[in-house]
């Protein structure tokens, strides 16, 4: 018991060094995301700065759904720093109090981190749909069209350009009756009735009059428009890449089940340490 006893205390240190370095890391992407975006998107947003059917602006000051993931990396990266934390000096000091509060803590991480990553590969999960119907209001109430500079608007313009989807759900999403659907294009005033970002990019390159961002008898034509939402899109990107994640995952929460296995070893042996 001895031995593996330390060998768990060392393996227990180590991982808890490694999620230290990552609690950093997430710390510092998410103020980078949530406080200075342009320093990021300023190398994203030059790929779609030839598109001339939607706005790009030269400098991003604040995005506010790339401000939200920003917070939530920072909230995570505060949590895992703090769990790492308990482990790491209950681990090198042998301190059974810090012990008992990391396998509690991590216990929790390791059910929380189980449940998103269900809920998140069913399609129709209460998560998935809540989310699904946020994002579509907010572009509803929001988009402000593909000529303006506001920030959700051009993000949401070049998520739909980059993955080709549109919007949440598909072109209905949008606002009909907003004013930025009356649009001027290439000299011709144009009424659209979806953002030109979810054309298909072939079409979308000779589509002088937008057609591709107008119902044609009342639906979005398929061959002209995305009509796929984005929500969807990402979705299928995961689900087509479903091996690696559930890889990573997996591996994720072996390691953490280890960490409270090897954090429950030390503190049976300083129990019995005290007994004696």
């Amino acid at each position: 018991m001895g031995l593996f006893s330390s060998v768990g205390q060392c393996v227990l240190i180590l991982l808890n060094i490694v999620f230290t370095i990552v609690a950093l890391a997430l710390l510092v992407l998410g103020a980078i995301l949530k406080f200075q975006p342009g320093l990021l998107l300023t190398y994203a947003l030059p790929a779609v700065s030839g598109i001339t059917a939607f706005n790009i602006p030269s400098t991003v000051s604040s995005v506010p759904v790339v401000s939200n993931i920003g917070l939530a990396l920072l909230v995570l990266g505060v949590v895992l720093f703090v769990i790492s934390f308990f482990g790491c000096y209950g681990g090198c000091c042998s301190n059974r109090l810090f012990l008992i509060i990391f396998c509690i803590l991590m216990g929790i991480l390791c059910i929380a981190v189980a449940t998103v990553v269900g809920l998140l590969f069913v399609r129709d999960s209460p998560l998935n749909t809540k989310g699904k119907e946020t994002f579509k209001t907010q572009i509803r109430n929001e988009y402000k069209g593909p000529l303006s500079d506001d920030t959700f608007s051009v993000m949401l313009d070049l998520a739909s350009y980059s993955l080709q989807c549109c919007a949440s759900t598909g072109p209905t999403d949008f606002d009909t009756s907003a004013s930025w659907t009356t649009y001027n294009h290439n000299g011709i005033t144009e009424t659209i009735e979806a953002s030109p970002a979810c054309c298909k990019k072939d079409v979308l390159a000779g589509d002088t009059t937008l057609e591709c961002a107008k119902k044609q008898g009342g639906v979005f034509d398929p061959t002209k428009t995305n009509t796929q939402g984005c929500y969807d899109r990402i979705h299928d990107l995961v689900e087509e890449n479903k091996v690696y994640v559930i890889l990573g995952a997996g591996l994720l929460l072996l390691l953490m089940v280890l960490e409270i296995v090897f954090a429950i070893i030390l503190i049976r042996k300083e129990t019995k340490d005290s007994i004696v």
